[in-house]
């Protein structure tokens, strides 16, 4: 790596998965993120679906 070149250490973010009907904890996950670049919850929904596929039919909430 060159002198000139900045590392941005990526950052973990850490969430809880809750299912929104029941109320009932799901799962904690932790997402790697960029500080950089800006984060939406479609990214986050996203992980959330490649990670745990059975929860892309359920309403759920996430809490930071």
């Amino acid at each position: 790596m060159s002198k000139n070149m900045t590392f941005t250490p990526v950052k973990v973010l850490t969430f809880d998965v809750v299912d929104a009907v029941t109320d009932r904890f799901i799962t904690t996950m932790r997402m790697p993120v960029d500080p950089l670049f800006k984060l939406n919850l479609q990214e986050i929904l996203n992980f959330i679906y490649s990670k745990r596929p059975t929860l892309r039919y359920q309403k759920i909430i996430i809490e930071l």
